[in-house]
């Protein structure tokens, strides 16, 4: 292993790089608190939720989560259950189109299934029979079941009171029992029978079913607190508002006849004689409860707020707490240390460090919980865009807010964006694009009537913005001027702009890529390798490869190839609303499912001979530093390197090795000075490796 320390000064090219990530590791989170449905087979309970599915070991309550890493089509799943042989099935729907489908996992792999007439229908209830039999219920399609060869549909013109189905419970005679919002209907296998309010029941939309020890039927009404019990003959109605502590969601019934109310509002317990409720303060992680499982020895609840079990005498919650606060991702960017922010669209803004998992809120200071993009300033402060309640900046302590009031354009934020001299950009979503130097607000009332829909900054200092309809506006500090279709742009709905490190920038719109150097334009679409051509967001690495987020998944681009990923190579979710890289090069993915981390290393690097070679930072240490910190580093063969140190601007400061090394490991030390020797400010800074055509880049952090 040999040292160098700071020798000659070389001049930085720009030029696309040539890497193809032939390897690399994909990581997802999503939030899987917020519970839908649950059921158990042996030692294993599974949940439902809006972030894939979730079984608990309940002998140690160790878990593993299922999304669509893993083979499922979709991470909302609204509901589940499982045979007698152990098979899973649960229905699920695209958060964003709504789309509906089932899935089945034997054990080993996840089997998807776009039921005929399901695909466009929401998925709300599943129920499997004795004899493995999974019905399903649907929005406006009534009920299906899978006979094992092919799925066969019952609705209205078969005997089903309603299309409409909310809940499906079955009988250990096999005998199948529909609620729906047209009344009660039971299929014994041959016959289909229907109960509405004429046969006695309190009201025909009817929430949920479930069957007693004795198999007489329970049903709880859609609009009043209303129980309604059929003996096999007759239907009674009983009022439990007096007993209940909120609106009913699930009612289920143990052995002894106990029932068991989940509510809005906690858990109700009914002995036949006597009331008991359960809250928060009783160890519920939330009042807002779905699900409820009772087992011989357990009663198990499901939250908006994770898991709890209840053995008789308390009730103790679990939950994961490895992941977001949403799964609704708008926007991602990169702190000064190098923690992720999110911007969520229901959780406010959340951190994270590599470790935990932090989540701001209103009650933390933010402006509003509905958050809709996030960018951080120089000086490390964090600024979000909300929804409703302006503009919130977080300075490490506290978190401050903008509104109209101070001299904002809008209070319902679209886009952020900041320059290196730390003046503020806002876009909003009808009134214009707003400017904060320090002190006061200025607004500039551009695009008239139309959404600002992305704003960026360039190295220059020109401001550019994207427009839901009037394409792109440039700001030079003096002059707004428009470019649009006429000009060579590719759609004028312009979803995202990012200013490249080489002063060409790129335009994402509805209908392809394009990229303006100064001087012209020129465009890419599918036909050029981008994997759609509706692009959400673009982000350019220090590497110099460009990624693009569309609504089908995530290209990425090194000037020479194309190369695309989706949910079957590892991302969460197909449609990527922001991409941001982080200093170890990892790429991280914001989408409307969760968040998806993309690690390429270890890269091949591939040049046009085909010839492979490696060469690679292996980081440095310490980091963040104070004094100095020694750089290592590996060639595969032996040759010409350069070393060298970039500021945050892509400016080249210092050259640590330029001449011919030897293959192996080596180490070069940087003792925080520039070229001319005198110490640099606190801040990150990047090495750049070359080697012939290959080249590759670490971050370090230097704080003194």
């Amino acid at each position: 292993m040999k040292y160098y320390k700071n020798a000659v000064i070389s001049l930085l090219i720009l030029m696309p790089a040539m890497n193809v990530f032939a390897q690399g590791t994909w990581n997802t989170y999503t939030y899987s608190r917020s519970i839908r449905d649950i059921s158990i087979h042996g030692n294993y309970l599974w949940c439902a939720t809006g972030g894939g599915v979730v079984r608990w070991d309940t002998r140690d309550m160790s878990y593993k989560k299922f999304t669509m890493a893993d083979g499922l089509s979709h991470n909302n799943i609204c509901s589940i259950a499982v045979d007698s042989n152990g098979v899973v099935w649960c229905g699920l729907h695209d958060p964003r189109t709504y789309d509906g489908e089932v899935a089945r996992y034997n054990g080993e792999i996840w089997e998807v299934y776009a039921v005929n007439g399901l695909h466009s229908n929401h998925s709300f209830s599943i129920e499997v029979g004795p004899d493995g039999t999974p019905w399903i219920g649907t929005y406006n399609n009534g009920v299906r079941y899978y006979d094992g060869t092919k799925w066969i549909t019952y609705t209205t013109e078969d005997g089903l009171v309603s299309n409409f189905v909310k809940s499906i419970a079955i009988g250990s005679d096999s005998v199948v029992w529909i609620a729906t919002n047209g009344g009660v209907s039971r299929y014994d296998g041959d016959t289909w029978t229907s109960y509405t309010m004429a046969d006695g029941l309190f009201e025909d939309n009817i929430k949920t079913l479930t069957i007693g020890p004795n198999g007489d039927i329970w049903a709880t009404t859609y609009f009043e607190n209303r129980v309604c019990h059929f003996n096999g003959e007759t239907w009674l109605s009983y009022d439990v508002s007096d007993g209940i502590l909120g609106v009913i969601n699930t009612l289920k019934i143990n052995s002894d006849g106990i029932m068991w109310f989940s509510t809005l509002s906690g858990i109700s317990r009914y002995d036949g004689k006597t009331w008991e409720t359960f809250t928060t303060e009783d160890g519920l992680p939330s009042n807002v409860v779905f699900p409820v499982i009772v087992t011989d020895d357990s009663v198990w609840a499901g939250t908006i707020n994770g898991l709890s079990r209840y053995d008789g005498e308390t009730w103790t919650p679990y939950f994961i707490s490895d992941e977001p606060g949403n799964n609704r991702i708008e926007s991602l960017a990169l702190g000064l240390d190098g923690d992720v922010w999110i911007a969520t669209y229901y959780s406010g803004v959340n951190r994270y460090d590599g470790e935990n998992w932090t989540i701001y809120g209103t009650e933390a200071g933010l402006a509003h919980n509905s958050v809709r993009t996030v960018a951080v300033a120089p000086d490390g402060t964090v600024w979000a865009g909300t929804t409703q309640g302006g503009v919130s900046c977080y300075d490490g302590e506290t978190w401050k807010t903008y509104t109209t009031e101070d001299g904002l354009a809008d209070n319902n934020i679209r886009s952020i964006a900041i320059g290196s001299d730390g003046i503020v950009w806002v876009g909003t979503s009808y009134d214009g694009v707003s400017r904060f130097a320090g002190e006061t607000w200025d607004t500039y009332k551009i695009a008239d009537k139309d959404k600002i829909w992305s704003i960026d900054v360039s190295q220059d200092g020109d401001v550019w913005v994207g427009t839901e309809r009037g394409g792109a506006w440039r700001y030079d500090g003096e002059t707004w001027t428009t470019y649009t279709v006429e000009d060579g742009l590719a759609d004028n709905h312009v979803r995202t702009i990012e200013c490249g490190p080489d002063g060409t920038v790129w335009f994402g719109t509805n209908n392809g890529v394009s990229c303006y150097d100064g001087e012209s334009w020129k465009t890419y679409t599918t036909e050029n390798g981008l994997i759609y051509n509706c692009v959400n967001a673009i982000t350019t690495g220090s590497n110099g490869i460009i990624w693009f987020g569309t609504i089908r998944g995530a290209t990425c681009f090194n000037g020479d190839t194309w190369t695309s990923y989706t949910t079957s190579d590892g991302l969460v979710y197909n449609c990527i609303e922001s991409i941001v890289i982080d200093y170890n090069n990892v790429v991280w993915f914001g989408t409307y499912s969760g968040i998806s981390c993309f690690d390429p290393t270890p890269t091949i690097v591939e040049t046009h001979s085909g010839l492979p070679s490696q060469i690679t930072i292996l980081g440095n240490f310490p980091n963040p530093f104070n004094a100095e910190t020694t750089i290592k580093f590996a060639t595969a063969h032996g040759g010409f390197v350069n070393l060298s140190i970039y500021n945050i601007l892509g400016q080249q400061i210092n050259t640590l090795i330029s001449g011919n090394i030897t293959a192996g490991t080596h180490c070069a030390v940087w003792d925080g000075r520039d070229e001319s020797g005198y110490p640099v400010s606190s801040g990150l800074y990047f090495t750049r490796l070359y080697m012939g055509s290959h080249s590759t880049t670490h971050h370090m952090m230097l704080l003194k």
